[in-house]
């Protein structure tokens, strides 16, 4: 039962992380081509997308909390890898996989989205700049500007 709800909490993470980077991937598209209202859209689904990953993990570690608090456990991690030391006595062979298969694709995806936040990142830092040098070349530090404003 206790494996079944952790199988399941990581299959929810799973998922929702999987939607985050087509999101994240959505927003950079969105970003490139300049469009304001799918930058919008992007942003607002990755705040949600964001929030339900924070629960997701919350839920994980309110179970296995649980899990040591049941189980008169000294031995109190949040971290995967000794829980799943832990309890690998317990699981089925095919639990056993699913669940470490699950880890390896949370940890993949995880790398993956910060990878592409790290160039959103970038693109965002040389759109500002390209904004900053037409700003300037358009009203010169001398006071000239390169457009004529007489109408």
């Amino acid at each position: 039962m206790e494996n079944e709800k952790l199988l399941e909490l990581l299959r929810y993470q799973a998922d929702n992380l999987n939607a985050l980077l087509e999101t994240i991937l959505v927003k950079q598209r969105a970003i490139v081509a300049n469009d304001i209202t799918a930058i919008e859209n992007a942003t607002a689904s990755e705040e949600k997308l964001l929030l339900a990953v924070n629960q997701a993990e919350k839920a994980r570690v309110e179970f296995m909390n649980g899990f040591y608090d049941e189980n008169l456990s000294k031995f109190s991690t949040v971290q995967m890898d000794d829980f799943l030391n832990m309890i690998a006595g317990t699981l089925e062979p095919l639990q056993k996989e699913e669940i470490y298969l699950l880890r390896k694709e949370i940890k993949n995806i995880s790398k993956e989205i910060i990878k592409i936040n790290e160039q959103n990142k970038f693109l965002i830092a040389q759109s500002r700049k390209l904004i900053n040098e037409v700003v300037t070349a358009i009203f010169s530090e001398r006071g000239n500007s390169l457009l004529d404003r007489k109408v």
